[in-house]
């Protein structure tokens, strides 16, 4: 993979530079006194402190956030336009934008070739610290944050693979910092790759402590739990039912989480989440790609009626005020609106909505936007949304056992599960009773629930092997083909590596 050799000459500098950003919530910023080699061993994992530190460079890859990356938003955002999430405000079919929401994607399209780049990245990191780690003698290096690294690192990678094969397919699986044993490496399967995720995910589970107290309390650096979540998860999408149930059990039964009410699902520490991240920038910065891309610039609540009405007059200004002026480059498609039952008061906490004129082409089709991670709360702000972005939480590890369960034919199990989600969103409990209604209305609920949330409605149609049926039927993803249910693998990457070969399609 080409980006391997520009990263092994900078991952010194950076790891270095990993010691100057503190893990927010951490006590205190960790520095390191000077440079360190090529590997690293000798000064980076001398002490503590400085191993620490390294581990850190691994976070701020997925913190990353002066920049859309996959793990700011991204992958929400592209996800949901490759689904049936999200749609362009403005149709420019030049855009390449355009080409997610019409899943007619090129081998020239660069957003396919950040999500690649910026995954290895992160993997590079992991397995740079994981090894610098486990190769050190220094004699201020304690066992205990050997094995927080050990597991932490692990964790990290299994992550990375996860949204690797879902978005590429069979993908090359590095496991060391070798530029030698990985320069040339050929794609390994899917099978593989999910294998080595669960085979991570479960050693980084049996490391790992239960508390947050690495990071001060706050839900920021991976531990016990958050691995044994990602478990969980990994386990459902390779079809080993009672190993998903017996993970989600450790996670739900362990005391330390309970489903929070809509209004605080998404904020800080949220009783619900399990793993967040927090972007670290100035306040003045925008610190999510998601909702500079997804969410209005206010909540429409803070807009009088007033400042509308000379808008619906004249439908041509309305489109081009509010495309600027208010909106993000992308709403909510009508598939995702017309999912919510009613009554569903998600529709209401975690939607907002702005009316438009009668005339054409709005015809008082309301814009409906996210603002489960929302970019300001009121319109004399100047200060971004808390920066918090959650990763995983409860409600996807009830939805994870309830369908395990169904697998399994507890259906009154799956029910008691399922329940608990539709009781928070104001819903009756479902009336499901037999195996093939109860995976219905749980596949259902997941879209509902876990909209624009790391793609996962995408990766639900793909490995329901329904990407085609709802998807395929799409106006404006015609003419349709399976093929761009997976993105290219860069063309750099092919040119450097013989042994690399091309999705299907093109």
């Amino acid at each position: 993979m080409s980006f391997y050799h520009s990263y092994k000459r900078s991952v010194a500098t950076l790891l270095v530079a990993g010691s100057f950003i503190a893990l927010a919530g951490c006590k205190k910023m960790i520095a390191i006194d000077a440079p360190i080699n090529s590997t690293g061993n000798e000064t980076t994992f001398k002490t503590d402190a400085g191993a620490t530190s390294a581990l850190m460079s691994v976070y701020a890859k997925l913190m990353q956030n002066t920049d859309m990356t996959w793990s700011n938003g991204g992958m929400t955002v592209y996800s949901g336009l490759l689904s049936d999430e999200l749609k362009p405000v403005l149709l420019m079919t030049g855009d390449p934008n355009y080409q997610y929401y019409s899943t007619r994607i090129t081998v020239d399209n660069g957003i396919s070739d950040l999500f690649w780049a910026d995954m290895y990245k992160t993997i590079f990191f992991a397995n740079s610290v994981m090894e610098g780690a486990a190769a050190s003698t220094g004699e201020h290096f304690t066992d205990s944050v050997r094995t927080l690294i050990a597991g932490e690192t692990r964790a990290a990678r299994a992550f990375c693979y996860y949204y690797l094969v879902n978005m590429f397919g069979d993908v090359p699986m590095p496991l060391t910092s070798d530029i030698t044993k990985i320069s040339r490496l050929k794609r390994s399967s899917v099978a593989e790759v999910k294998e080595q995720i669960i085979s991570d995910l479960s050693a980084a589970a049996d490391l790992l402590p239960n508390n947050y107290s690495a990071s001060g309390g706050e839900k920021l650096r991976i531990n016990k739990l958050v691995a044994t979540a990602l478990l969980s998860r990994a386990y459902l999408f390779n079809e080993k039912w009672g190993e998903a149930i017996a993970s989600a059990d450790k996670v739900i039964n362990s005391g330390q989480y309970s489903l929070a009410t809509l209004d605080n699902t998404f904020k800080p520490n949220s009783s619900e989440a399990i793993w967040q991240l927090k972007m670290t920038v100035k306040p003045a910065q925008q610190v999510l790609f998601e909702p500079e891309a997804i969410c209005a610039n206010a909540r429409s609540q803070y807009l009088p009626p007033e400042a509308l009405e000379p808008l619906f007059s004249d439908p041509e200004l309305y489109g081009q005020v509010v495309s600027v002026y208010f909106l993000g480059a992308y709403v909510c498609a009508p598939s995702l609106i017309e999912s919510f039952e009613p009554g569903d008061q998600r529709k209401l906490k975690w939607l907002d909505s702005l009316a438009t004129p009668p005339a054409a082409p709005y015809y008082s089709k309301p814009y409906y936007f996210s603002v489960k991670h929302e970019k300001f709360t009121d319109p004399g702000a100047s200060i971004p949304a808390p920066p918090y972005y959650n990763v995983i939480r409860l409600a996807e590890l009830y939805l994870i056992r309830a369908e395990a369960k169904a697998q399994l034919g507890d259906i009154n199990g799956a029910a008691a599960d399922l329940n608990m989600i539709r009781k928070r969103a104001g819903l009756p409990n479902t009336t499901a009773n037999t195996k093939t209604a109860m995976l219905a209305a749980i596949q259902h609920e997941r879209q509902t629930e876990m909209f624009c949330e790391w793609g996962a409605r995408f990766i639900d149609l793909k490995r329901y092997n329904k990407a085609t049926e709802v998807l395929g039927k799409l106006d404006y993803k015609q003419p349709w083909s399976p093929d761009y249910l997976l993105l290219p693998i860069p063309k750099a990457d092919l040119i450097s590596n013989s042994a690399l070969t091309q999705n299907p399609g093109y």
